[in-house]
């Protein structure tokens, strides 16, 4: 025989209360997983600055662009006909990365050139801007120079000596 004196039933309001909880615990994993996910999408951007940034070094280190001195813009067109971009690569990345390349020349005698490659970006999920250039034209209009040192600038950045 069962007690009724222990049987006891579920009120509105520990339901409300427990429906609340809930409710606040979904809220919160979602509030963590949208900024974790923007996190990984500027990532993923920064990752492939970073490969054409190596790529368009590679090319300088093996002759296969000009070593002029000068501020030049290297185009994903160039990039896609050295083989470092596929065609889809080229035509996925084109409105949002720009690919600028600073070669001074630091001592004439030697021939050597210090090549900096520079990447800014814009960000596909925010459409936030990644370095100094923030229209992506490959020039350092007015209000772009940050850091007043005269030159597009982005933490994307790879420089090296060469001759």
């Amino acid at each position: 025989m069962i007690n009724k004196k222990f049987l006891k039933s579920i009120t509105l309001v520990e339901i409300l209360i427990s429906i609340t909880v809930i409710i606040i615990g979904i809220g919160a994993a979602i509030n963590i997983y949208f900024p974790i996910l923007q996190g990984i999408f500027l990532e993923s951007s920064k990752m492939i600055a970073w490969e054409l940034a190596k790529g368009t070094v590679e090319l300088f280190i093996n002759n296969r662009l000009n070593l002029s001195e000068g501020s030049h813009q290297i185009s994903l067109i160039e990039l896609e006909q050295q083989r470092i971009l596929t065609q889809q690569e080229r035509n996925n990345y084109s409105n949002y990365y720009n690919i600028v390349a600073n070669i001074s020349r630091i001592q004439p005698a030697n021939n050597l050139f210090l090549i900096e490659v520079v990447v800014c970006f814009r960000d596909r999920d925010s459409g936030r801007i990644v370095g100094e250039d923030i229209n992506l034209n490959g020039n350092l209009d007015p209000g772009e120079d940050i850091d007043g040192n005269r030159r597009i600038s982005s933490p994307i950045t790879i420089t090296t000596i060469r001759r």
